[in-house]
């Protein structure tokens, strides 16, 4: 998927990758296969967690300043076996995470003002829609394979239908089951990755019963209520990105003012 976007001669100073984890595995094996060294490589940083904040934003940007710990102990200019020789002195981070809080974004936006010569990062995360446009016109952006078309999409849709035809108790009991805030969760898909999901596909659902021509014209939905519902949806949104949000009360919230379609 990636090698086709990599030049053998000059790579762009951060790609940013839109897809799920497993295509770390893909990036990884790009790697692997192309030359460069990804295991006892310590100018190689590789890191997947659910959440990127700033105190990860700051660790970056310490590392990204250092120079690489290769170029500080060889001579560049000497003969070097195959093509590993071609990485030597550079600095690669590939980081996976489902979502970025706002700090971050900013701190990575200064990164990325002035990207330093051969570092370079990979960027993996499951929708882009969570960033920030500013901060996505900085990288070389390699967009995913077509989300429809995968089972698990398909299902997860079935599940916000079947929510949207849910009374208000029903999907208050919906919400507890599908919340689950512990300590136990996994750090790479955690309650608030999976609510960022489910919102989207409750607002793709939205869309086709808020804009379907026989609802349009029975004037089954008021203006009023499509704009009230849908300002809603994207408050929650901007919510759900901010340090120690509730995913049970923001979609409480939400259970409350949407439609029964």
């Amino acid at each position: 998927m990636i090698k086709e976007h990599l030049s053998k001669n000059e790579w762009h100073h951060a790609y940013l990758i839109e897809g799920e984890r497993d295509i770390v595995s893909n990036i990884l094996d790009t790697f692997k296969e192309i030359g460069l060294k990804v295991l006892g490589n310590p100018d190689f940083l590789h890191l997947e967690i659910d959440s990127f904040k700033i105190d990860e934003a700051l660790n970056l940007k310490n590392m990204a300043m250092q120079k690489s710990f290769i170029s500080n102990s060889i001579d560049l200019n000497e003969k070097n076996d195959g093509e590993q020789r071609s990485f030597l002195g550079k600095k690669i981070f590939l980081i996976y995470a489902n979502n970025f809080s706002n700090d971050a974004q900013g701190v990575l936006l200064k990164i990325f003002e002035e990207p330093a010569e051969d570092i370079h990062f990979f960027v993996v995360v499951p929708d882009v829609s969570h960033l920030s446009k500013t901060l996505i016109s900085r990288f070389y952006f390699i967009p995913s394979k077509l989300k429809t078309e995968t089972k698990d999409y398909q299902e997860n849709l079935d599940i916000a239908y079947q929510f949207l035809q849910m009374n208000l108790p029903k999907r208050i009991d919906f919400i507890k089951s599908f919340v689950k805030e512990n300590d136990d969760e996994d750090v790479t898909d955690s309650t608030k990755s999976k609510t960022h999901r489910f919102l989207n596909e409750i607002e793709v659902i939205l869309h086709q019963e808020f804009f379907n021509a026989g609802n349009f014209a029975k004037n089954k939905y008021t203006s009023q209520m499509k704009i009230k519902v849908l300002n809603h949806l994207f408050k929650i949104r901007e919510y759900l990105r901010q340090t120690g949000a509730s995913s049970k009360n923001l979609l409480e919230s939400l259970a409350l003012i949407l439609p029964v379609i």
